[in-house]
């Protein structure tokens, strides 16, 4: 399955950035294993924004970091203990925008399995991984009907083990089983 993903993003290339004003950078890492997992994390309850929701390790570009992938790299081993030369970036996703007006960049990595992940406290509750098999079998995806500035949308979930995926962490995931295993479900995020 591994080999699989590794493929596609071969074919995937570098995805173009706009000089947005406010960026952000996430890391989608994947175990390297026979049924590899998305590493994600559930912010601290304590948190000023995102409280408690699931999100991928990753932040805000700092005007030191020298690219995206730096930022995602960077705030990932601050927030999971990862170090980045653990992590083999194999491609990454189209830019997202958050209803924040941030735009998220999303690169894809693979990791050692037995890498061992430290919860930074100061940020987080936890960190888990779900399997990607679980990901594409299509009863785990919900698709919820919202309201988002006046205009109804529809907007994807995942429930795993008492967690709740939902928001831009939920669209990139469906993004990825989308780019790698073909059109699941699309969504107009508009």
């Amino acid at each position: 399955m591994l080999a699989e993903i590794k493929k596609c993003f071969e074919d995937v290339g570098r995805q173009p950035h706009r000089d947005f004003p406010r960026q952000a950078a996430v890391l989608l890492a994947i175990t390297d294993e026979e049924q590899p997992k998305i590493i994600l994390t559930k912010r601290a309850a304590h948190m000023r924004r995102h409280a408690g929701e699931v999100a991928f390790p990753g932040g805000k570009r700092d005007e030191s970091d020298s690219s995206l992938m730096e930022t995602a790299l960077r705030e990932s081993e601050e927030e999971i203990g990862l170090p980045r030369q653990c992590v083999k970036v194999i491609g990454e996703l189209a830019p997202m925008l958050t209803r924040y007006d941030v735009q998220v960049s999303t690169f894809v990595g693979v990791i050692p399995a037995s890498q061992p992940l430290k919860v930074n406290q100061q940020e987080l509750s936890s960190v888990f991984g779900v399997p990607v098999d679980f990901l594409r079998q299509p009863g785990n995806l919900f698709v919820d009907d919202v309201v988002y500035r006046g205009n109804a949308r529809k907007v994807p979930r995942f429930e795993y083990q008492g967690y709740s995926v939902w928001g831009i962490t939920a669209y990139i995931l469906l993004e990825f089983i989308n780019t790698v295993y073909g059109p699941v479900l699309i969504l107009d995020r508009k």
